[in-house]
């Protein structure tokens, strides 16, 4: 009985250590697969989430790139150096805005000026560098000149030192007439990407220095010369990092790990890496992430061996091992939850992690307030799937595709864009949806996926608007084009003076065929000695009509009435131009100057009258003289006038301070005679001025300048006027009060001028010129307006308001100088004002 007992013991023990082996072997192996899907697990969590973060980091940089190029292209004072061809102040105020830019963000690198054609016109950080034409290597830069719009991009070439450049670039348009300038472009090294990339990896659960990525340049983006030091399927490496340049060689030898990530040991140490095409550039660059495991192997190398020793060496004390083991299993694993659970709330997307894609074992935060629901048990009791909620609907996504299932069927198409549409809260969302495999092992039964969601609702809602506006904007322009045709006038729309628009009677009138207008420049279409009045009326933004002589295709010329308006055209700034043929009018007018000729004996008949009118007008004109004198000796008088009342005033509380004395009064006296005295002397000189001439006399220039000057000095310095004479004095001949009627009132309407155009400093000057007898007299008030200089000497013509002038004044001075006096008066613009000039026979 006790051998059969024992056998059975023996039986008995030798099965519960069969079961103990068996289950030890079970968890040794769960264990096992629990550290290779962990590891997994952690690499792919890795991976995406370096592909999510280099892809917000590129978005962040351009939309700094792009706010700062928005900035720079608008600042007038860097656009008034460009377009004066200022370069050193433009170095001088962009040099401190690029180093303010690059203390807010260093990855910035470059700061470049383009003229129009992509010619280099100055590098901010390499000045000594400019003038080469880069219309071919620089794409980026090219885009933004052909589409007048920002752009960004990598171009074709690198920096020897390895940088890869992602590039941005804007056009620049003048703030006043939307001229186009140029372009700005700035270059931001793609490594300072990356380096922000590793460094928030390797902060979070990573372990740190754990994973480290770097960009491979495509060889066709290289420039003859840059230094390389491994490649891998035609991507080269520009950085000395032996790690990579090892893990590049030992890829290319073929000596790697059959795993969905590349797997490749050096040494003692295990890597994975992972290579990433969908990043900005294109073609241009590819992202390697490589991401060392060895801690991770050597741990689970380390697991295996102590769980095979406590199999062996403590048999009975299994269960309590496998129970620890259980524990520090679940304790890891809660952990490992946790930092997922931390990263995927991280993410401002909907995420989420389905078994066949249907089953959720995990969501993010964003997943939860999306959907309204306080956690995912409260989700599941309603949904079996998120397939639940897609809107059936052709070209989105449904819960079965082709037989498969929708996440599978996503995973299996990656080159594809899908999109699925979810209704919540009584509002569509349209997402585009983002798989990625999570393999699984023994814990669980099917593949695990995870999915992102990414909502483009605003985005597409943004897109319809605008495809909207462009129809309107199409409708808009037919409906112009089709007013533009039945006009009689030839209307044409120039941008940068290039004919990018005419209508049917703009081309019948030039002989040209519209095609061969299009892309035509304006000066072709304007006879040679008209140029300079077509310069001048482009400067105007709304001008009035002008007279011009246009060309024809067969080179004929023909007169015309033109005139022009600054607008925007299809987004873009342009002049709207006009012309009307007066060839008819001109020849009709001919005809009338012929008719005039016959008139000519009823005219000279009118002469005598006209010059007993003259007279009546000189008489007017020296009346109005005086009127301004009248007006001097005011000015003249209120100081003294004002000086006498005060001590009028003053003297009874003198007097009863007991100040008066014999002292006194004769202080009192003499002061006051002397005041006297000299509004005495300014009603004599006063007198004097307007004392009528009856007979020629000689006398200087400058004396009578300087006695017309200083009955005026109060007024002039009254309004702030500096008056001053220069030159060299000349004796003159004539009659001396009408000539200083003709000074008086030139002088006057320099005053006028200088006060209506509130100059500072307000100034006049009077040149005298002995070896020409001539006498300039400028100011700097503004100037005439061109097409007004040939009438002001007309009889009744002036410039100024209603009832502030007669129009006589410069109409008389000219008959005295010409006819009195047989001299010459002109006018002109002369720097910033006008210049009036006497020329003066010579003395007998």
């Amino acid at each position: 009985m006790y051998g059969i007992l024992r056998t059975k013991k023996h039986k008995a023990i030798a099965l519960i250590s069969a079961v103990l082996v068996a289950t030890a072997g079970v968890k040794l192996y769960e264990v096992l697969q629990f550290h290779i899907d962990s590891r997994k697990a952690k690499e792919n969590l890795t991976f995406n989430t370096a592909h999510n973060l280099l892809e917000k980091n590129t978005q962040e940089t351009v939309k700094f790139l792009r706010s700062r190029l928005h900035h720079l292209t608008l600042n007038p004072k860097s656009q008034e150096a460009f377009k004066t061809d200022n370069k050193e102040l433009l170095l001088e105020i962009e040099k401190r805005r690029f180093a303010l830019m690059r203390k807010e963000n260093p990855g910035l690198m470059k700061m470049h000026y383009y003229k129009p054609g992509l010619v280099s016109y100055l590098r901010i950080h390499d000045p000594k560098r400019n003038g080469d034409d880069l219309s071919r290597i620089k794409q980026t830069a090219r885009e933004a000149e052909d589409q007048k719009r920002f752009s960004f991009g990598i171009d074709p070439g690198t920096d020897t030192d390895g940088r890869i450049l992602l590039r941005a670039a804007a056009p620049i348009f003048d703030n006043d007439t939307g001229r186009y300038l140029g372009v700005l472009e700035l270059g931001f090294d793609l490594r300072s990407v990356v380096e922000e990339t590793n460094r928030f990896l390797n902060k979070t659960h990573m372990n740190q220095n754990a994973v480290k990525s770097l960009i491979l340049v495509n060889k066709s983006y290289l420039l003859e010369g840059v230094r390389s030091t491994a490649q891998y399927k035609g991507f080269y490496l520009l950085e000395e990092n032996p790690l990579f340049q090892t893990v590049l060689q030992k890829l290319n030898t073929g000596e790697r790990a059959l795993f969905h990530k590349l797997h490749v040991d050096i040494g003692e140490k295990h890597y994975t890496i992972g290579f990433n095409r969908d990043f900005v550039g294109g073609d241009a660059v590819m992202l390697m992430t490589v991401m060392d495991i060895t801690a991770t192997a050597k741990q689970m190398h380390k697991t295996i061996l102590t769980s095979v020793t406590k199999v062996f060496l403590e048999l009975i004390l299994l269960i309590i091992v496998i129970n620890w083991i259980f524990k520090a299993f679940s304790k890891t694993l809660i952990q490992m939850h946790s930092r997922v659970d931390s990263i995927l709330n991280a993410e401002k997307d909907v995420v989420f992690v389905t078994r066949g894609g249907k089953m959720l074992t995990g969501v993010n935060k964003a997943f939860l307030d999306f959907f309204g629901y306080p956690d995912l048990k409260s989700f599941t009791k309603e949904y079996d799937c998120v397939c639940d909620l897609f809107i059936q609907e052709d070209g989105y996504l449904q819960p079965e595709i082709e037989g498969k299932n929708w996440a599978t069927y996503v995973m299996e198409h990656p080159e594809q864009t899908h999109m699925a549409k979810i209704a919540r809260q009584e509002r569509e969302y349209t997402l585009k949806v983002y798989v990625q495999p999570l393999n699984s092992g023994l814990m669980t039964s099917s593949e695990e996926m995870v999915v992102s969601l990414v909502d483009i609702t605003e985005e597409l809602e943004d897109q319809r608007r605008i495809e909207e506006l462009m129809k309107q904007l199409e409708a808009s322009l037919e409906s112009f084009k089709a007013l533009a045709n039945s006009t009689m006038e030839a209307v044409l729309i120039f941008e940068d003076n290039i004919c990018i628009e005419v209508n049917t009677v703009g081309s019948e009138l030039f002989g040209y065929k519209r095609e061969e207008l299009l892309g035509m420049h304006r000066f072709k279409l304007i006879a040679e000695e008209s140029l300079e009045v077509l310069k001048k009326g482009l400067r105007i933004d709304d001008s009035k009509p002008y007279e011009v002589m246009l060309k024809r295709k067969d080179g004929s010329t023909f007169p015309a009435l033109v005139r022009g308006k600054n607008t925007t055209y299809q987004g873009k700034k342009v002049r709207i131009s006009s012309a009307i043929d007066i060839s008819e009018q001109k020849r009709q007018a001919r005809e009338l100057e012929k008719l005039n000729k016959h008139l000519r004996e009823e005219v000279d008949a009118q002469v005598k009258l006209i010059t007993q009118k003259d007279k009546l007008l000189q008489e007017q004109a020296k009346l109005a003289a005086m009127g301004e004198m009248i007006g001097s000796i005011a000015h003249q008088w209120r100081q003294p006038l004002n000086a006498l009342n005060i001590g009028i005033e003053l003297l009874e509380d003198d007097y009863e301070d007991g100040l008066i004395d014999e002292a006194y009064l004769e202080q009192y006296i003499e002061k006051n005679t002397r005041l006297i005295r000299y509004m005495s002397q300014t009603i004599d000189d006063f007198r004097n001025f307007f004392k009528t001439d009856k007979v020629k006399s000689n006398f200087h220039m400058k004396e009578l300048l300087e006695n017309l000057l200083a009955l005026q000095s109060a007024q002039f310095q009254s309004h702030g006027i500096e008056v001053k004479i220069a030159g060299e004095d000349f004796a003159v001949y004539g009659y001396k009060s009408e000539l200083q009627q003709v000074l008086l009132n030139i002088i006057n309407n320099a005053k006028d001028a200088v006060l209506r155009d509130n100059r500072t400093p307000s100034q006049i000057t009077i040149v005298m010129d002995a070896a020409h007898r001539t006498v300039h007299i400028d100011d700097n008030g503004g100037g005439i307006e061109e097409e007004l200089l040939d009438r002001i000497f007309e009889p009744y013509f002036t410039t100024k308001e209603e009832g502030k002038g007669t129009g006589i004044g410069l109409y008389m001075a000219r008959t005295i100088i010409v006819e009195h006096m047989h001299g010459a008066l002109s006018a002109q613009n002369y720097k910033d004002g006008a210049r009036f000039s006497i020329r003066l026979p010579e003395s007998p």
